[in-house]
């Protein structure tokens, strides 16, 4: 261990550590031909990670899934059984193909904006507010004429429809909740296998390095790793 004390250590890009006090540069990717720019490893923590750290993927900033966090069923109507996913923040309800909630079958129902359905992530709360149609909406049987917090197996009323509404975001669960448990897992996982790497470099090195030479086979430091 003193022997590493007295190197100077660094890390290339393609992840090799080698003795920067007597090489320029790294030498085992100079003696294989090594590109100096890699692709970002990209790690599988579901299978990686030990048992009691693993969680189920569901949605990061990159990818292209708008995630449910709830849902609008016809219970009475021409759409009787179909159902319909909320997003987060606001949804506009209406016949119209550029509607987020688009219900077809029912006339009565207004082709834009009918009403809108909206979820706020922060206060984990549904609400239903009236659009620009002149015709009502009923919230269990009461007609809605301002914002109105919706809760769930609420029954909700428009046109010649009823439709029942379930949440699944709320006080048992969100997805902001769950990415920043996912994110503490990667972090400790990450964290955990950055110590593991440097304790299998700092061997390896101190093993190749006793007779003053670091100039081993590149294939002999990728099965240490």
């Amino acid at each position: 261990m003193e022997e590493y004390f007295k190197m100077k250590l660094d890390r290339c890009k393609n992840g090799h550590i080698y003795d920067v006090s007597r090489y320029s540069s790294c030498p085992y990717c100079k003696s294989e031909g090594l590109e100096t720019e890699v692709q970002d490893d990209k790690i599988n923590l579901v299978e990686q990670m030990e048992d009691e750290d693993r969680t189920t993927a569901y949605w990061s900033k990159d990818s292209t899934v708008d995630p449910v966090v709830g849902w609008l069923t016809c219970i009475e109507g021409h759409d009787k059984g179909k159902d319909y996913r909320i997003v987060s923040e606001r949804n506009f309800v209406g016949r119209g193909e550029n509607m987020d909630i688009q219900i077809l079958g029912d006339t009565m129902i207004s082709r834009k904006n009918h009403c809108s359905i909206s979820y706020n992530p922060k206060q984990r709360k549904f609400m239903l507010t009236p659009g620009d149609s002149n015709g009502l909406i009923y919230l269990n049987g009461e007609a809605v004429y301002n914002t109105v917090e919706l809760r769930a197996y609420s029954v909700v009323e428009m046109g010649e429809s009823k439709f029942v509404f379930v949440n699944l975001c709320g006080d048992y669960f969100d997805w902001e909740k769950e990415k920043a448990r996912d994110e503490n897992v990667k972090r400790k996982y990450e964290k955990n296998l950055d110590n593991k790497k440097i304790d299998e470099n700092i061997n390896f090195v101190n093993r190749n390095s006793r007779n003053g030479d670091l100039e081993v086979k590149i294939e002999d430091y990728e099965e240490n790793l």
